[in-house]
C-alpha cells in the first residue's frame, strides 16, 4: 500500500531535478515534513532516502531550495530505513541532518 504521507522529493522540489547532482541522487527520495520558520527565513525538510547519499548533495539540494523560496537557510534532515517498521507501518531508520546556507 503506497503511504500518502511521503511525497516524492521532485513532486515538491521539481526545480532540484534540473541540477543534474542531485537528479540521480535524489531520484527515490521521498518527503516526510516540511516546515517554514519564517522569523529566520528557514526551511527544514526531512526526507526519506533508500541509501546514503554524499553530502555534497544534501548541500547542494539545501542551497537550491534555499535560492528558490529567498530563504536564509534550507536544512535537510535524512531518514535512512532499517529493515523494521514502525507500529504506524512507516519506515524506522537512522536520522541525520546537513544545513546549507
Amino acid at each position: 500500500m503506497k503511504d500518502n504521507s511521503m511525497i516524492p522529493f521532485f513532486d515538491m522540489f521539481p526545480f532540484c531535478g534540473a541540477v543534474d547532482t542531485l537528479a540521480g541522487a535524489l531520484k527515490d527520495a521521498r518527503v516526510l515534513s516540511a516546515s517554514v520558520d519564517r522569523a529566520n527565513l528557514t526551511m527544514t525538510v526531512t526526507v526519506l532516502l533508500p541509501a546514503p547519499v554524499p553530502p555534497v548533495v544534501l548541500s547542494t539540494a539545501g542551497d537550491v531550495i534555499a535560492r528558490e523560496y529567498a530563504l536564509n537557510r534550507a536544512v535537510l534532515v535524512t531518514v535512512l530505513p532499517n529493515t523494521g517498521r514502525s507500529g504506524s507501518g512507516r519506515p524506522t531508520g537512522r536520522r541525520s541532518s546537513w544545513a546549507a546556507g
